[in-house]
């Protein structure tokens, strides 16, 4: 007796990949929810305003690694975050909300990046047990609630290593330029 094709597919592992990857998905909603933002966190998000409102990256009161509270720019952190946050806070004005929600569109950014890059290189099965595995990555998942800048990294990360690959699989010198400078074909 033959299963119904419906039920062959919920009995297959593409489906426990895309029910893993709908649950990493889901939880990285209520990571924006109900996790507060961590220390870093707000961090980016005062240099993020400082970027929106100045153009610069001065911090009001001061810096973690220098003592005192005077007025002083930043140098602990890296600044693309800061920009990004600060770029939406531009367009769209300040609030928490609107921080966690950067945050959890980057981290969605990491998983299809993720599937694109692997899919080209690997093929649809192991895109998809990439993006899984990815989807439920606890540290990924966390510091979508804690505005941090981990999801960012992973994006631009995926995409050079995916380059790489590329480039290392054909050999071409435009590959390897291309790579290094993280762009697509």
């Amino acid at each position: 007796m033959r299963l119904p094709a419906v039920s062959r597919y919920l009995l297959s592992l593409p489906a426990l990949l895309h029910v893993t990857i709908l649950i990493g998905a889901t939880l990285r909603i209520v990571s924006a929810g109900l996790i507060s933002i961590g220390f870093d966190g707000g961090y980016y998000i005062v240099m993020g305003a400082s970027f929106a409102q100045r153009g610069e990256f001065l911090v009001p009161w001061g810096d973690p690694n220098v003592p005192g509270l005077a007025l002083l720019y930043s140098h602990h952190m890296s600044p693309l975050w800061p920009m990004v946050l600060g770029s939406a806070m531009a367009l769209f004005g300040y609030g928490v909300g609107l921080m966690k929600g950067v945050s959890l569109a980057t981290s969605f950014g990491v998983l299809l990046v993720a599937y694109w890059s692997s899919r080209d290189l690997y093929g649809k099965s192991c895109a998809l047990a990439t993006t899984a595995v990815l989807a439920v990555f606890p540290e990924l998942i966390l510091d979508v609630g804690r505005v941090y800048s981990e999801n960012l990294t992973m994006i631009s990360s995926s995409s050079q290593s995916g380059q790489f690959s590329r480039a290392s699989r054909i050999g071409s010198f435009s590959c390897w330029l291309r790579a290094c400078l993280c762009l697509r074909r």
